[in-house]
């Protein structure tokens, strides 16, 4: 085994270019973890959530450099700076110099240059290496896999309650994590390590996303189309962030005034997705419509066929599946095929379609190792 670099756990770009950053980060999503801020909404304060400080702000204009002139004062501990500006700039170099930087990249910010410096500072600096590693992140049993989407969904329940920026790139590295632990092992080892989850909404979410994955691994799907739908099936219920915790652990039937409160999760949920520029409209889609039905008949817009895409359908059946086979404690799970019968007798209310081609899924034998991990499982 060879020694291997290990990426900090976030980078942080602070920028006054928020479009153009946001280009950056894109590009540079699958190698390293980073989260944006506009500069004036930062503070020092929140320095010590990240590895790697990237300043992407114009430093001819006084009022930014007082701002970082602050922002460097009250960094106690100084970490690896990145500075972004016109190094054919003396006067700039100077400054940047003056107010700590380490390294300096080049204004605007280029994605291969940004991230050949943070890979040279994760393979010079010993904080950042770990040994006896064959390869960073490299997951090796489904608990893993399971405490990093619980990780993350705490993130994201911290960053809409600071109105702070979701964690993208974590969200991804999740949708990695579940899919490798269904393909490298089987839905039993997967619930197994969900099951240990005292959330009865985040074991939801994980059951959602693992037989998204599975749907994906069994229609072999590229690995690009298995990420978007176990993504979307990891955001699909973050609007529950903003229902009362007390409604969501109620051990019985939710009352109308509480049922109204908890429909309410879609529309919030497409809310917070939709004021963060790296959400796509398909995420945003699958979070507001997946209670949608295709006669009308499900909330929040009463949604016809049409107007409902197949990755939101495809969300709806494994959302409505999963809820079956789960057991609370005012109601029993469903055995596989009885819960995927309930499926076929909605009739047009789901796309059958979707749900015919969801079958080998829902009655694999794995399932039905899985519906004996969950059937106890009472919230």
């Amino acid at each position: 085994m060879t020694e291997a670099y290990q990426f900090p756990q976030t980078v942080v770009i602070i920028t006054d270019d928020l479009s153009h950053a946001t280009k950056v980060a894109r590009k540079m999503a699958g190698i390293v973890s980073i989260e944006l801020f506009n500069w004036k909404s930062f503070k020092a304060d929140d320095l010590i959530k990240y590895d790697i400080p990237v300043f992407d702000i114009d430093m001819q204009i006084a009022k930014n450099v007082a701002w970082l002139k602050t922002i460097q004062s009250k960094n106690e501990k100084l970490k690896e700076t990145i500075f972004s500006f016109d190094r054919s700039n003396r006067s700039l170099v100077v400054q940047a110099n003056a107010l700590g930087a380490h390294i300096n990249v080049t204004r605007p910010l280029n994605s291969d240059e940004l991230t050949s410096v943070i890979v040279k500072l994760c393979s010079e600096n010993t904080n950042f290496k770990s040994s006896q590693h064959s390869a960073p992140n490299q997951i090796k049993k489904p608990s893993d896999a399971c405490l990093t989407v619980s990780d993350l969904m705490d993130s994201i329940a911290i960053a809409i309650r600071k109105g702070g920026k979701l964690p993208v790139h974590e969200m991804q590295e999740s949708s990695r994590q579940i899919i490798e632990a269904i393909d490298n092992t089987d839905m039993d080892n997967w619930m197994k390590a969900v099951r240990s989850h005292s959330s009865y909404t985040y074991r939801h979410t994980m059951v959602v996303a693992g037989f998204a994955a599975a749907f994906g691994s069994k229609f072999n799907l590229s690995p690009a189309e298995k990420e978007r739908l176990t993504l979307g099936a990891l955001v699909h219920d973050i609007g529950k962030v903003k229902v009362p915790q007390k409604i969501l652990d109620k051990p019985g039937k939710l009352d109308p005034d509480e049922l109204k409160k908890m429909r309410r999760h879609p529309a919030d949920g497409a809310v917070i997705l939709a004021k963060d520029s790296r959400m796509s409209k398909e995420l945003i889609a699958i979070t507001r419509s997946h209670h949608e039905y295709l006669d009308g008949s499900g909330y929040p817009d009463g949604l016809t066929a049409d107007e409902i895409p197949d990755i939101v359908r495809l969300i709806t059946v494994i959302d409505i599946y999963s809820a079956l086979l789960e057991a609370r404690s005012y109601k029993s799970s469903m055995k596989p095929r009885e819960a995927y019968d309930a499926l076929v007798e909605m009739g047009g209310k789901l796309d059958q379609d979707i749900v015919r081609a969801f079958e080998p899924v829902a009655m694999d034998e794995e399932t039905h190792v899985l519906i004996k991990r969950i059937a106890g499982s009472a919230a």
